[in-house]
C-alpha cells in the first residue's frame, strides 16, 4: 500500500477519480467521447485534481499477459503486441491532454500491458502524466483549508482499483461498507465494476469539548467508459458478436463517474459531497 500526503490546498476542491475506461483502439473507444466530456467538465470546475483507478486501456487481462508470457512469441509477433499497446497508451494520453500536472497519483488495475523492460502501460501513463505510480492500493491525505484561514482540516482518501462484482446499483457501495471497519479513512473508492454510486456514513464520537460530534465518512464507486453494448458490434474479423459485457450477459451500466467536491464549513469542518 502507498501512502501519500499532497501539498496543502485551499477549497473547494474537486477531486475526480478516473478509472475503467478501458481503451483499447476501435473496439474500446465506444465511451471515448463521454469519457472526453467527463474531464473538460472537470477541468472546468473549481481547483481540480484528477486520481486513477486502473484499467485505463484494455489490453492484457491477468490471464492474458500469462498466456503472452507462457506463449514464447517470435520477436515479430512480440513487438507486433508492443506497438499495439504502446497505441493504447498514446490514445489514452491524447484523451487527457491538457491534465497534466493535475493528477495526485494513478493505482494499477487489472488490465495492463507488461513490457520488455519491466514497465507497464500503467507506470508510463503515469510517468507521461508526472504522477505517482500507486500501485495495488493507496492511502492519500489532503490539507485542505479555507481561503487564507490557517485552519486547516485533513481529508484521508483510501483507494483501490476493487475486485469482485455485483448486479446492483449498490455493489461497489456495499463493498466498501464492508472493508471500512479496518481503515481510518474520510473517503473510500473502488472501481473495477463501473458502478456510479455513493453513500455517506456517518459516525458518531464524543469530541475534544466533552460534547457529541459527528464525522461522515463517503463510500464511493468510481464508474467507468467503457460501453458494454452497442448496436452491430462486431469480431476483429467482421462476424457478429458482442463485447465481454455482452457475452457474459451483464446488466449495462451508466457512463461516467462521480466528481467529489471537498470544503471546510464555517466551523472549519470538512464538508464532503459527490456528484453522480
Amino acid at each position: 500500500m502507498e501512502i501519500l500526503t499532497v501539498p496543502m490546498m485551499n477549497g473547494p476542491i474537486t477531486l475526480a477519480p478516473i478509472g475503467d475506461v478501458q481503451l483499447a483502439g476501435k473496439q474500446g473507444s465506444n465511451g471515448l467521447d463521454h469519457f472526453k466530456r467527463h474531464l473538460d467538465f472537470v477541468m472546468n470546475q473549481e481547483n481540480p485534481w484528477l486520481f486513477g483507478l486502473g484499467d485505463y486501456v484494455d489490453v492484457a487481462s491477468p490471464s492474458g499477459r500469462q498466456k503472452i508470457k507462457s506463449a514464447a512469441f517470435y520477436d515479430s509477433v512480440e513487438e507486433a503486441l508492443t506497438d499495439s499497446a504502446e497505441r493504447h497508451i498514446d490514445q489514452f494520453l491524447d484523451a487527457v491532454k491538457g491534465t497534466e500536472g493535475r493528477w495526485i497519483g494513478m493505482l494499477e488495475g487489472h488490465h495492463f500491458y507488461e513490457f520488455s523492460d519491466g514497465t507497464t502501460s500503467d507506470t508510463r501513463i503515469c510517468q507521461a502524466l508526472k504522477t505517482n505510480f500507486l500501485g495495488t492500493s493507496a492511502m492519500f491525505r489532503i490539507p485542505v483549508s479555507r481561503g487564507r484561514s490557517t485552519h486547516t482540516s485533513l481529508c484521508t482518501i483510501w483507494c483501490h482499483h476493487g475486485v469482485g462484482s455485483g448486479n446492483r446499483a449498490t455493489a461497489p457501495v456495499t463493498k466498501l461498507e464492508t472493508l471500512m471497519s479496518g481503515f481510518d479513512a474520510d473517503i473510500f473508492v473502488m472501481g473495477h465494476m463501473s458502478k456510479k454510486a455513493a453513500a455517506p456514513i456517518d459516525q458518531l464520537f464524543i469530541n475534544k469539548k466533552g460534547e457529541l460530534d459527528h464525522r461522515t465518512k463517503m463510500l464511493v464507486g468510481s464508474g467507468g467508459f467503457a460501453q458494454g453494448y452497442q448496436q452491430g458490434s462486431q469480431s476483429a474479423a467482421g462476424n457478429a458478436r458482442g463485447s465481454y459485457v455482452e457475452v457474459g450477459m451483464m446488466k449495462p451500466v451508466a457512463l461516467g463517474a462521480p466528481v467529489l467536491y471537498l470544503q471546510l464549513d464555517s466551523k472549519d469542518k470538512l464538508d464532503i459531497h459527490v456528484s453522480l
